[in-house]
């Protein structure tokens, strides 16, 4: 039931979720436009359900804003689930999801560049219901856009993100077919104080542009799509994407693996010592997903079983307690907050270290006649150290350095 006191229209939108929380399908699913006090409904598509699987869906209920410059949109419903009838199919080692986000799925903020172009003072960004870009001088104008990625699953590694911007609108009909408009990454959020001459200080020199030619006005910005983009365009025709006329409104498709363990730590190694051994690796190729390495477990084992265990932070460890002359494996894997990582191994044997040979051991009597040498100067033989003494022959201190 959606409801609406004035009675006027509501769109109804309904989400679906998958066991693990991930959207199937868009976000929204699909959507139903209904007066105020009506009953919505909406039937899933064939093929987007799989036999046997759990999942769970919510509706939210929007309505145009009062200067129809965008939507105020309800919380969603407490979730619902249910379980779709038959055998589930085994699901593939890695399963490459897809999420398509409509117009709604952005917000979209004007603003003029010149300094002067608002009464003397500079524009602030406003919200828009369509990217307007161009113009000359104080009317000169540059969309920005963020994107509402709150139906990803936290940690998720986007590797795809096709935008398009939808059907070009210019105010003389036709729009220059040589156009192109540029997407910046920005380094900082777009605010409501964020001013227009701003932006362009404000891109990220470390991202890509991303270029759109309007006769075929897409671009993949994976890499970017957490990051608020500034939209330019070579042209002083003003050019609108996101009209409510035009045939193609705005999307973008996202290709993605939900965050999952991070892989095996890499070349594995242990060198041995007394009683002990010192083990150190490599970070693992792939973290799982956007996440951070929170550290190390260590597992020491002989052929009774676990002997010690650590949890380091820095890809090397120092074990101790070993008894020499034992062959031990140690296995290292990393973590992060969605899980382990699989074992890798390698094996160490502590060996105990050798005395060093007696003194005065030698087989030439070198040794002793350099510490007959020495004996002049009152140096012992044998030892590292620093010594002092008295020459007789000047009456003076002296300092000498002991091997």
């Amino acid at each position: 039931m959606a409801s609406r006191p004035s009675g006027g229209p509501v769109t109804a939108k309904y989400h679906l979720y998958d066991s693990g929380g991930a959207p199937v399908g868009s976000s929204p699913l699909g959507q139903r436009a209904v007066n105020g006090g009506e009953r919505a409904s909406f039937r899933i598509p064939a093929g987007i359900v799989r036999p046997g699987r759990a999942y769970t869906w919510q509706m939210q209920t929007c309505v145009s804003g009062t200067d129809g410059s965008g939507e105020i949109c309800t919380p969603k419903t407490a979730p619902v689930g249910f379980t779709t009838p038959g055998t589930p199919n085994e699901p593939p080692a890695e399963e490459v999801r897809h999420l398509t986000l409509g117009k709604d799925g952005f917000v979209i903020k004007t603003a003029k560049t010149d300094p002067t172009a608002c009464g003397g003072n500079p524009c602030t960004v406003t919200d828009s219901a369509t990217m307007q870009i161009g113009g000359a001088g104080a009317d000169k104008t540059v969309t920005v856009i963020g994107l509402k990625l709150d139906g990803l699953p936290d940690g998720t590694g986007v590797s795809e993100a096709v935008m398009k911007l939808g059907t070009p609108t210019c105010p003389a009909g036709s729009c220059p077919g040589d156009t192109v408009i540029t997407a910046a990454p920005l380094k900082s959020a777009v605010t409501g104080e964020t001013k227009g001459p701003d932006l362009a200080g404000d891109i990220d020199a470390t991202g890509a542009a991303h270029t759109f030619p309007i006769a075929t006005p897409q671009a993949d910005i994976a890499g970017s799509e957490y990051q608020w983009l500034m939209l330019t365009s070579d042209k002083d025709e003003v050019i609108a994407f996101g009209d409510a006329a035009a045939a193609e409104q705005p999307s973008i498709a996202l290709t993605y693996l939900p965050a999952g363990p991070p892989g095996k730590v890499l070349n594995l190694a242990a060198a041995p010592g007394d009683g002990g051994a010192v083990t150190s690796w490599g970070m693992p190729e792939s973290n799982g997903g956007v996440a951070l390495l929170e550290g190390y477990d260590v597992e020491v084992s002989d052929g009774d079983g676990v002997v010690n265990t650590l949890q380091v932070t820095d890809p090397m460890a120092v074990i101790s307690g070993l008894t020499n002359d034992t062959a031990y494996t140690v296995n290292v894997r990393a973590k992060t907050r969605f899980g382990v990582g699989d074992w890798e191994s390698t094996t160490v044997t502590p060996k105990a270290v050798p005395p060093p040979p007696p003194r005065g051991s030698g087989g030439d009597g070198r040794r002793h006649r350099a510490r007959d040498r020495d004996s002049r100067t009152g140096l012992e033989g044998g030892a590292l150290g620093i010594g002092s003494g008295t020459d007789e022959r000047r009456g003076r201190q002296c300092t000498g350095l002991h091997i």
